[in-house]
């Protein structure tokens, strides 16, 4: 056990030392042996098995002082957190593609969740955490400032940004965002009342009925723009067959293959 403490200790020290003060990287290495220690990762259930000697009470306490702390420097740890994931490639398959979730969090929370497939799962790089009634901006303009963030810490790397999203993401003015101002790249999938122009056919997608990949067509009814298009047949939650929509910017084939990526892995995250 002492060596595995000694193992993590290293490793965050290695990673995380020099962004983070003496008492932050002794909660962070405390916090991150508790979790692996365990199933739950609720404050409680941490606080209880921080390997120190002090009571219950001021375990949980000291818990919620630090994920709480303003004063973490977030955006430095995203990018260094990032750093960590990349070097587990190429050996164990990691795909540099960024997959964007919108998931609910306890308390009313929502998170936006940026994460790279690894090996069928998503491993969490970067997020934020807002709620509905105390934005302080709209929610296209927090989701905005997200991707924008992101697609620097991907570039910082030296990754060309690759976004994998799911139908919430399907609006014509978010694609447009990817294409013109972020210029990064995309796969959306995208609900099947959306209104297409392509070879042969013009109508919503649930009407086109059929597998295929089409470049250059023309998404959206009132406020058209030109991207690609794949189709292929998936598996709902209940495990039926059902048609599954991509826009792109990719080559369609090179789309259907990414997205499958994010298929293999559960939408809430298997870790959360």
């Amino acid at each position: 056990m002492r060596s595995v403490n000694r193992t993590v200790h290293g490793l965050l020290k290695r990673r995380f030392g020099s962004a983070l003060r003496f008492t932050q990287l002794t909660n962070l290495t405390l916090l991150t042996l508790a979790a692996l220690h365990g199933e739950s990762l609720q404050p409680a259930a941490l606080a209880r098995r921080l390997e120190t000697k002090t009571t219950f009470h001021h375990n949980e306490k000291r818990v919620h002082r630090f994920v709480g702390n303003p004063r973490l420097p977030s955006t430095t740890i995203f990018g260094r957190l990032l750093g960590m994931i990349l070097t587990l490639g190429p050996k164990g398959k990691l795909v540099p593609v960024t997959i964007i979730d919108e998931t609910d969090l306890p308390g009313g929370l929502k998170g936006l969740v940026a994460a790279i497939p690894y090996l069928g799962r998503a491993l969490p790089f970067a997020f934020r955490i807002y709620r509905y009634d105390r934005m302080p901006a709209s929610q296209n303009v927090i989701e905005r400032e997200f991707f924008s963030f992101v697609a620097c810490l991907l570039r910082f790397h030296k990754l060309e940004p690759l976004f994998l999203l799911d139908r919430g993401y399907a609006d014509v003015e978010l694609i447009r965002y990817f294409s013109d101002e972020l210029e990064a790249h995309f796969v959306v999938r995208v609900p099947n009342n959306v209104y297409v122009s392509l070879p042969g056919y013009a109508g919503r997608l649930a009407k086109l009925g059929r597998p295929g990949q089409w470049e250059a067509i023309s998404y959206h009814g009132t406020k058209p723009t030109r991207l690609n298009l794949a189709v292929f047949w998936g598996k709902d939650r209940d495990g039926k067959e059902e048609l599954v929509y991509l826009a792109t910017d990719l080559p369609a084939n090179e789309a259907q293959e990414r997205y499958r990526l994010r298929m293999r892995i559960e939408e809430d995250f298997r870790d959360f």
